[in-house]
């Protein structure tokens, strides 16, 4: 429940933020603006005040949601790395660090977000700590950070990494054990590569009984 509220909050969120950049750049453009015919000019106006009030009740809730997350993580763990658990969980981490450090953050550079109860950075410094939470535990949880195919990359968290150190958005000891924890997911995405292309190296007439016979 916990998981499905955390997507669905941040989700709608970061949508809402996309049309109100979306809206924001057009009006900078005053001449292109007004070349807009009124009525319309008057309806995006009205969608920006909507998706401004959205914004602001969803963005306060999802911060609510993200920091239970992140209670959780550091006093009920185990919930969060069974097995049918830790790929949907790494998976959740990582598409939400895809917009808070990717090439889609740009999106989300709005007018007076402070207004919005949109903290990226708070996001991303309370993201930064569930992952090192659920690090603690073991080597699993950073496997599934790498199985992840729809966000991973390890740009995300070297841009992560930065982020974090030019902002000083964590003590020096929080930033030593991200610091070790985005290594040590480098280490697990080399593993993985060297898997994969051995997998790719079989022979197509073999791999049938290589798949067969792990059942």
């Amino acid at each position: 429940m916990l998981l499905n509220d955390s997507i669905y909050l941040l989700d709608e969120v970061l949508l809402k933020l996309t049309k109100i950049k979306e809206t924001e750049s057009k009006m900078l453009n005053r001449e292109e603006w007004f070349n807009i015919p009124a009525d319309t000019r008057h309806e995006l106006e009205q969608e920006l005040q909507n998706n401004q009030m959205y914004v602001g009740t969803f963005s306060r809730l999802a911060n609510e949601t993200v920091l239970l997350l992140h209670y959780l993580s550091d006093n009920s763990i185990d919930t969060f790395l069974r097995p049918e658990m830790i790929d949907r969980v790494s998976a959740m981490l990582n598409y939400f660090l895809s917009h808070l450090t990717g090439p889609q953050r740009k999106n989300l550079a709005v007018k007076r977000s402070n207004k919005l109860n949109f903290n990226p950075r708070m996001l991303l410094t309370t993201l930064a700590q569930i992952y090192i939470n659920f690090h603690r535990q073991g080597s699993s949880f950073a496997e599934a950070v790498v199985r992840d195919d729809r966000s991973f990359s390890l740009d995300l968290f070297n841009d992560a990494l930065r982020i974090l150190k030019s902002h000083k958005l964590l003590p020096p000891d929080r930033l030593a054990e991200f610091v070790r924890f985005v290594k040590f997911v480098e280490k697990k995405s080399s593993e993985k590569k060297v898997e994969d292309q051995a997998l790719d190296d079989i022979p197509e007439e073999f791999l049938g009984l290589f798949i067969f016979s792990s059942f």
